[in-house]
C-alpha cells in the first residue's frame, strides 16, 4: 500500500512540480491533478478543504488562469467514473 502512495506521489510531483497545489474556486479548494503550460490546460479535483486546511503559499485562485481552461473535476459516481464541472471552461 505505501509503495502505491509513493508512486502516486512521484507521478504528481512529475506532472505537477510547480507551487501551484490547489485552486480556490467561489469557497471550494481544488487539488491540482495536471498541468500543462504548453496548452494552457489544468485539472483539478474538488475536495472538502478549507483554505484554512493548506499552504498559502500553494493555493492560487482560479481568475489568475483566466488564459487557462480549467476543467474541475466534482468526483466519483455511483459508477466509479469522475464527473467533471461545466463551471470553469
Amino acid at each position: 500500500m505505501n509503495l502505491i502512495k509513493k508512486m502516486i506521489s512521484r507521478r504528481t510531483q512529475t506532472i505537477n512540480n510547480t507551487k501551484i497545489q490547489y485552486l480556490s474556486v467561489a469557497d471550494k479548494i481544488c487539488k491540482v491533478t495536471y498541468i500543462d503550460f504548453h496548452n494552457q490546460t489544468i485539472e483539478a479535483d474538488r475536495t472538502n478543504l478549507s483554505i484554512a486546511d493548506v499552504p498559502e503559499s500553494e493555493v492560487f485562485p482560479v481568475e489568475e488562469f483566466g488564459e487557462f481552461r480549467i476543467r474541475l473535476i466534482n468526483g466519483v459516481n455511483g459508477g466509479g467514473m469522475r464527473e467533471a464541472s461545466g463551471g470553469c471552461d
